[in-house]
């Protein structure tokens, strides 16, 4: 059984942009900025496709 490429690929960067909202959450005090809140919605979106090229 091979793993994706792409999948992993998706998941790795959908983790790097989970990783910019938690640092703009830390770093603003507990509340997302309009900065955080487009780094979630690109993390939600390359971590569905990830999962869709991983398990799909």
């Amino acid at each position: 059984m091979s793993i994706p490429i792409a999948g992993l690929v998706f998941l790795l960067v959908s983790i790097v942009f989970f990783g910019l909202v938690l640092r703009s959450f830390w770093t603003h005090r507990h509340s997302l900025t309009v900065e955080a809140r487009i780094w979630l919605r690109l993390a939600m979106i390359f971590g569905i496709v990830a999962v869709l090229l991983l398990f799909v």
